[in-house]
């Protein structure tokens, strides 16, 4: 996906105040990925949102949600079980997320999942871990016990699961590994342009895209999000993400597999500037997406063989 001998010299206004120094000199790479012209809208969840009425937020236009299991080892997430279930019953596409937390067993927190979640139905996505915060770890630490969870519940549940992460954090905090490429990305760059994939990956399948939308049936508001492909696509993909017991499965197929490659471009139309540029931070507080600092601070950026990474805001309380 990066191109050798390019060179995309971007000069960006902040939206937030004053950026740390080592954000503004951070020249990891990353790539714009558009999507395709089929899109799924979705949402996830967790006890922040209150009692959901899942009736109203299908007929909303919602095709598939994310729903908090815990944040790390117990307690599990009072709001799991009736929006699990709820979710099922108004027929959304259901998934099950992990707020990981790096520093905690990474069995024991998979255990937990799986023993919450219960045994998946043919047609439910597979699980999530959301990685977003280092919790005091090293970037080898963070992967090595990533990769102890992802291992366990492949073999919990058949299933590939997902990874949830943002660009800066996944560049910056878990050193750009390569080594889950072959684990589907749920993408965290808030932007109403085309999002960034962070180094280490080429593509995404899920996009979170705002943290402040609003949907019927859903008190406040809401993480928005959405699937690259239409409702064939998806479950397609849910189909593919099968392992082991299904030997028609086949590889797994995401949405893009049967168009033309991602489209990389030079930079992000005009959005949420702070998802986009240069304030994302670890801890859930940040500048916030409605930005607005004292002023605008420039940002030249001259980075060779990629694209400017994006920067995304952690405003919100995922856990």
């Amino acid at each position: 996906m990066r191109r050798s001998q390019l060179v995309y010299l971007l000069v960006a206004a902040s939206a937030c105040a004053e950026p740390p120094a080592d954000v503004v000199a951070e020249t990891e790479e990353s790539v714009t990925v558009c999507p395709g012209p089929a899109l799924l809208n979705g949402i996830d969840v967790s006890v922040y949102q209150g009692t959901i009425d899942w009736t109203k937020v299908k007929a909303a236009g919602i095709t598939f949600a994310f729903i908090r299991v815990s944040d790390g080892l117990p307690p599990i997430d009072t709001r799991f079980h009736q929006n699990w279930s709820g979710a099922r019953a108004a027929g959304v596409i259901r998934g099950a997320y992990q707020f990981y937390r790096s520093n905690e067993d990474p069995i024991a927190q998979a255990d937990l999942l799986l023993d919450t979640m219960g045994a998946l139905d043919a047609d439910d996505l597979p699980p999530v871990a959301d990685v977003e915060s280092t919790d005091g770890m090293t970037a080898a630490q963070i992967a090595a016990n990533l990769r102890k969870w992802i291992d366990r519940v492949e073999a919990g549940t058949g299933r590939r699961p997902i990874i949830y992460t943002g660009p800066y954090f996944w560049t910056s905090k878990v050193g750009g590994t390569s080594a889950f490429a072959d684990i589907p990305l749920w993408l965290a760059n808030w932007t109403s342009g085309c999002p960034n994939v962070p180094t280490g990956f080429t593509r995404w399948t899920f996009w979170q895209w705002s943290s402040t939308g609003t949907v019927d049936g859903i008190t406040g508001a809401v993480d928005l999000d959405k699937f690259d492909g239409d409702l064939a696509a998806l479950h397609q993909f849910i189909r593919g993400s099968v392992i082991q017991g299904d030997a028609d499965a086949g590889p797994p197929a995401g949405p893009s597999d049967a168009g033309p490659p991602p489209r990389p471009d030079a930079a992000a139309p005009p959005g949420d500037e702070c998802a986009n540029y240069a304030c994302e931070t670890e801890v859930r507080g940040g500048c916030g997406v409605s930005g607005g600092g004292a002023g605008a601070t420039a940002l030249i950026l001259v980075v060779l063989a990629g694209v400017l990474p994006s920067r995304r805001a952690r405003a919100r309380t995922r856990g």
